[in-house]
């Protein structure tokens, strides 16, 4: 798989222009192919060197359900959205740069806006194997890129209709390519979390059990 990178605070106004898809109008090729992670570069040669982590979610109210994200996934598109125009997404991202220095910027984007992520097809199945049958909310999708270990990551978090809480995170190293899923499971308050410094991933309590796996096909 193509290894994005990250929307960075000096191009997100940028990337939404290209990103805010309603679901009413034509999409267009631009838009369809832009994913959440810009193709902005570092000004040294295009070498990355910020630590960047995105947080994606929803704000708002909906009539008949709670205001988070839903997926579109198909062979050809893959995308997260709102579930209706009254929920407005909200796109922030923490930047560190090579100094040190943290720098965040929030983007509120329209209802009906919808964003391209990655590892969408690939969190269904997880989904569908250990929530077999079980609706289900996306309340956020969260994305690091650590500009050091060259390592990619998404995480989604999800509330299902039984008020099971949990996340699930892929992991993309960029260093030989190989991807793979991290699953911290358990009766805590179990998550997985991230040291973009080290590139390490650890579970969030003592009472969680880390499950990885290797992904041979990305969708």
């Amino acid at each position: 798989m193509k290894r994005g990178l990250l929307i960075t605070a000096t191009f997100i106004i940028v990337v939404t222009a290209f990103l805010a898809c309603t679901k009413r109008a034509q999409k267009s090729d631009v838009c369809m192919k832009a994913p959440v992670s810009s193709m902005a570069k570092a000004k040294n040669g295009g070498a990355k060197k910020d630590n960047t982590e995105t947080t994606i979610k929803c704000n708002g109210s909906c009539a008949n359900a709670a205001c988070s994200l839903e997926g579109v996934y198909s062979p050809t598109e893959h995308w997260v959205q709102c579930k209706c125009d009254n929920c407005s997404m909200q796109i922030t991202t923490k930047t560190t740069d090579s100094n040190g220095v943290v720098t965040t910027d929030t983007t509120n984007m329209p209802g009906g806006s919808q964003v391209q992520v990655e590892y969408l097809g690939n969190f269904k199945d997880y989904m569908a194997a250990e929530h077999a049958g079980v609706a289900y909310s996306i309340t956020a999708v969260n994305i690091y890129d650590d500009g050091v270990n060259d390592n990619y990551l998404v995480q989604y978090e999800f509330l299902t209709a039984t008020g099971d809480v949990g996340t699930i995170m892929y992991e993309n190293k960029g260093a030989d390519g190989k991807n793979i899923s991290i699953d911290c499971k358990g009766k805590c308050d179990c998550r997985e979390r991230y040291f973009p410094n080290t590139g390490a991933v650890e579970c969030t309590c003592k009472d969680c059990n880390m499950e990885v796996r290797d992904i041979p096909d990305v969708k």
